[in-house]
Formats: C-alpha cells, sequence, structure tokens
C-alpha cells in the first residue's frame, strides 16, 4: 500500500509543473485503501478547496457524517522536515481549533491530539531528501507504524462536553470559522441558496446589510439552530447530524426551518459543509441534558436564550460590548413585568394588566426579547385568573400580536427573539405564524 503510494508521488515529482495540489489524489488513494484493508465502510477523505492560503485544512475525513479530523499538507520539496512549519501561526490555530488532525509533508505523518496539547505520534515512511536530491525511490519504512497513526487518527473519539461553558467554546470557535466561507460563497459570482437568503434578509430586514455582516449573522444563525435542533433531538438508537436537523427545528419557525432546507441538503459546497458537519458532531456528543439542567439551574427557566449569552461571549466579546448585548437577569425582568402590571391595573385602570385592550408595548432594545415574552405570561395569567379564560386565543391574535413591539439591532439576537416567543406562544397553546410576505417574521418583533 505505502510502496505503491510513493511510486504515486515520485511520478507526480518527476513531472515538471507540480503542484502541492498535485499530490492529493495521491494521498487521498492512500486513505482510501487504509479504509478497505480496515474495513472501514463509511471511511471517506474529501480535500478542500483553496480560495486563501491558510484558511482551511486541505482534507476532511468523516465516518458517515461523523466529521472525525482534518489533514494539512505541505509540499515536501519546501517543507522537507515538518518542523520548520509545526509552530508556524497556521497550525498553531489548527492545534487550537482541531480536536484530531494530520500534519504531513506526505511522507512525514504527524498526529496532532488537542486534549493532550501535543503530537502524540510521528512517522516518517522516507527521507524527502532521497527523492529531492538523489531522484530515485526506496521502498517505504515504518508502515506498520505509519498504519497504526492513521487507525489512531480514524478511531479517535470527541469528547464529551459536559458543561454549557465548554459546549460555547466549541461551537463559537466553529462559527468564527463559517464566517469566511459564507462570504466567499457570498462574493464568488456564483448564484446560490447563500445568495438568495442574503438577498431576502436585505429585502425585508436590513437594506443596507452587507455581505460581511450577513456573513457573521448567518454563521450565528446556523450554529444556533443546529444547537435548538439538539435540544429537540430525543431518539436514544440514532446519532445526531445535520441532515436531521430542519425536522427538529419546530414547524411554525420557518426562519429557522428555511436555513436548515438549506444547510441540511448533502450537496453543500465542500466550502460550507464540512464545518456545519464539525459542529453537529459536536453536538453529537455533548451532554445536553446535564447542560439543560445547569442552564435551568443557574439562569432560570430560558436556557434557549442564556445560552446564547455564554456562547457569544465566547464568539464575540468586543461587538457584545460594543452592542450592549448584556442579557437582564430572569428575576430582574420578572419583578419589572409584575411592577408594570400592577401599576396598569391600580392606576391606568386596565383591570387585566398586559392582556387589557388599549395597551401596548414597547421594548427598543429588545435583544432576545425577554421583556415582552414576560410580558405574554403576565397576559396568559390574567386571563387565566379572570371571567373568561377561553378568550386567551383572541387575545392573542387580537391584541398581542398586534400591539406587542420589540425593536433590535442585532440579527442574531433578533432570530433568538422570534424563537423564544414562538416557543412560549407554542407552550401557551397558540399556534404561530411567523409569515409576513414572503419572508418570516412575528408582526411585532422587528429589527431597526
Amino acid at each position: 500500500m505505502f510502496n505503491q503510494y510513493l511510486k504515486k508521488i515520485y511520478k507526480v515529482y518527476s513531472s515538471s509543473e507540480a503542484t502541492e495540489e498535485s499530490y492529493y489524489p495521491a494521498l487521498a488513494d492512500l486513505f482510501q485503501d487504509f479504509f478497505q484493508e480496515k474495513k472501514i465502510a463509511k471511511g471517506t477523505i474529501t480535500s478542500l478547496p483553496r480560495k486563501k492560503e491558510g484558511n482551511k485544512p486541505d482534507f476532511v475525513i468523516r465516518l458517515g457524517r461523523e466529521l472525525i479530523g482534518y489533514i494539512e499538507a505541505k509540499d515536501f520539496s519546501k517543507v522537507d522536515n515538518l518542523e520548520k512549519v509545526e509552530n508556524d501561526e497556521q497550525i498553531e490555530r489548527y492545534k487550537k481549533d482541531f480536536e484530531n488532525f494530520i500534519l504531513t509533508n506526505f511522507f512525514d505523518f504527524w498526529l496532532w491530539r488537542k486534549s493532550e496539547k501535543q503530537w502524540i505520534k510521528k512517522v516518517r515512511i522516507i527521507q524527502p531528501n532521497i527523492i529531492t536530491r538523489i531522484k530515485t525511490l526506496t521502498p517505504a519504512e515504518n508502515s506498520e507504524s505509519c498504519l497504526n497513526l492513521f487507525s489512531d487518527f480514524v478511531g479517535f473519539s470527541i469528547p464529551e462536553r459536559k458543561t454549557a461553558k465548554q459546549l460555547a467554546t466549541e461551537l463559537a470557535s466553529r462559527a468564527k470559522r463559517m464566517k469566511e466561507p459564507l462570504f466567499e460563497e457570498l462574493t464568488n459570482n456564483v448564484e446560490s441558496d447563500v445568495d438568495k437568503i442574503y438577498r431576502a434578509f436585505q429585502r425585508y430586514l436590513m437594506p443596507d446589510l452587507s455581505e460581511k455582516d450577513f456573513a457573521d449573522i448567518y454563521a450565528q444563525t446556523v450554529v444556533y439552530g443546529l444547537f435548538i435542533a439538539r435540544l429537540q433531538f430525543q431518539e436514544k438508537d440514532k446519532k445526531f447530524d445535520r441532515t436531521v436537523a430542519r425536522d427538529l427545528i419546530p414547524k411554525n419557525l420557518k426562519i429557522l426551518r428555511d436555513t436548515f432546507s438549506f444547510i441540511s441538503r448533502r450537496d453543500l459546497t465542500p466550502n460550507i459543509d464540512y464545518i456545519i458537519d464539525d459542529i453537529a458532531t459536536v453536538l453529537a456528543y455533548c451532554d445536553i441534558e446535564n447542560i439543560k439542567k445547569e442552564l435551568h439551574k443557574e439562569k432560570g427557566k430560558d436556557p434557549i436564550v442564556h445560552f446564547y449569552e455564554t456562547f457569544l461571549i465566547e464568539y464575540d466579546p468586543e461587538k457584545r460590548k460594543r452592542l450592549g448585548e448584556y442579557y437582564t437577569p430572569l428575576p430582574v425582568v420578572e419583578y419589572i413585568v409584575n411592577s408594570i402590571n400592577i401599576l396598569l391595573k391600580d392606576k391606568f385602570n386596565k383591570k387585566l394588566g398586559f392582556a387589557s385592550e388599549g395597551v401596548t408595548i414597547l421594548d427598543f432594545a429588545a435583544g432576545t426579547c425577554s421583556f415582552p415574552a414576560q410580558a405574554i405570561m403576565k397576559a396568559k395569567e390574567e386571563i387565566d385568573n379572570s371571567n373568561n379564560p377561553g378568550s386567551w386565543l383572541t387575545i392573542v391574535k387580537e391584541h398581542i400580536l398586534e400591539n406587542f413591539y420589540g425593536f433590535e439591532i442585532s440579527m442574531a439576537s433578533w432570530i433568538i427573539g422570534h424563537l423564544k416567543v414562538a416557543l412560549l406562544l407554542e407552550d401557551l397553546d397558540y399556534k404561530v405564524s411567523i409569515w409576513v410576505g414572503d419572508f418570516p417574521r412575528l408582526q411585532a418583533i422587528t429589527s431597526v
């Protein structure tokens, strides 16, 4: 297997126009032979398109839809010893971001483990200068050691994230990596579903939304939508992956369902799909039940919103500070809403408080809509305790959805606010339709 691989490498090198990419098919064939020898039926190796030097690894390894690890290759005619590049900015970034990856110059193979913060195995199958200087080919060395390295690489088990902080950190790093490929999709002069979604955002929500800002918003939406899908996933005998995400988004949340109609497809561009598979793999191996309990215990009864706060701290702390995205603790929200409800009844003769006709609320910095949501819950409480508890659905349709307003400058927060209010109303027995015109949105929750 390795001798055949070396013959392919030597043949390419002997041509006059060999580049690093010229050796990719030989390396891909080597791993396919390895999968066949080890009877790993679902093993695949995919090369990623190169748009910008150092912005993504060269290969992705999967077992089915589960992302196992990455391979970064260097041209042996330029890098005859991997020690020359192991501390480069690109490789240092990969060490920080990737759980499991191989660095190779096609003759040396180094295996990195993030959890151990070190190269756990290094194997050389031939001296590079035998080809580059002596211009000949010798049999492969250390074949068994290299097979063992490949087996360790493919057999890697992703660490389980047991806390919200751990999960938020890992998801944030992947959301950051997704921004640039999304921007490339928007600026490559090729029409795609990403372009269609971007134009819809511009038309109905933010006319001056730039490609760069949309890539930022959309990366957050994809990551957070997958998190919501993971919260809904209950099947014990099946692994979570991106292809099941759309069916796990509540049907009334069309903005997220349309997003996941796109990312659940199997024919996504390689520029994006490997990151989405990576995110789904992390979510598949997190301790979601423990994370739910932690969020409920520490933050009150709103894990969806408060996990987003944890995520945002890791994703872009400077932007969070600049936009003032600090979420009011739930007990404070409850106190303020309860106090206003009492004032409406005692001082303004609105007997049903927030549920009364003529009461309009406006949250001009709505964030994830904690205040409107709490006002809705208070309105439901008033109706339940009134002489006409059966009027709730009419109150929602004719009063709440018409007179409760929230403005928010952060699109990601706006989307989470939609999610929060829609799920709340569904829990309170009202099925929400989130369509206005051709674009999904709650009537009164808008973005400025």
